[in-house]
């Protein structure tokens, strides 16, 4: 798990989204926990790889340049 080009920032509330991420990876597991974690206008950066199995990323729909949806997007390993 981590962040594709950039983090957020210390200031931008980084120990609210550990926190969440370890409160939700019991009943989530990691990486749906991670996504909850940073499904914010802080964390559309997130991504995360699962072994095996596939790449997970934030993909921004857009009208007119402008940002309208942020969907979890799951990219098998098989596509890669």
């Amino acid at each position: 798990m981590g962040y594709n080009y950039k983090a957020p920032m210390d200031t931008q509330n980084t120990d609210g989204i550990i926190t969440n991420w370890i409160n939700l990876r019991k009943s989530n597991g990691d990486v749906e926990a991670w996504r909850f974690a940073n499904d914010n206008s802080n964390g559309r950066n997130a991504c995360a790889i699962k072994v095996g199995v596939a790449y997970y990323y934030f993909k921004k729909w857009e009208i007119l340049g402008q940002p309208v949806a942020y969907i979890w997007t799951e990219v098998p390993q098989s596509e890669w």
